[in-house]
């Protein structure tokens, strides 16, 4: 397995793989998306994080939703390292 990012952990990256190849079963990524598709992922679970954090914190949202997408993040952003 080739290594395209060294932000990302390798478990990430096994991930994406499965992603990539289920996903190809019906629409094929070229080598160029599989490539970039760890640090997509990434940003993904930050921006899961970031927008939770920003709804809970600044906006005051305090709900149960809101700390299940901030766990979930966190945890993302935990794995990542």
């Amino acid at each position: 397995m080739r290594t395209y990012c060294t932000i990302t952990t390798r478990l990430l990256e096994q991930k994406c793989v499965k992603v990539a190849d289920e996903y190809s079963g019906f629409n094929p990524l070229t080598e160029q998306e599989r490539k970039h598709l760890p640090v997509y992922a990434l940003a993904g679970v930050a921006m899961e994080f970031m927008g939770a954090h920003q709804e809970k914190y600044i906006n005051g949202n305090d709900t149960e939703e809101t700390d299940y997408w901030l766990s979930l993040g966190r945890d993302g952003l935990r794995k990542a390292q």
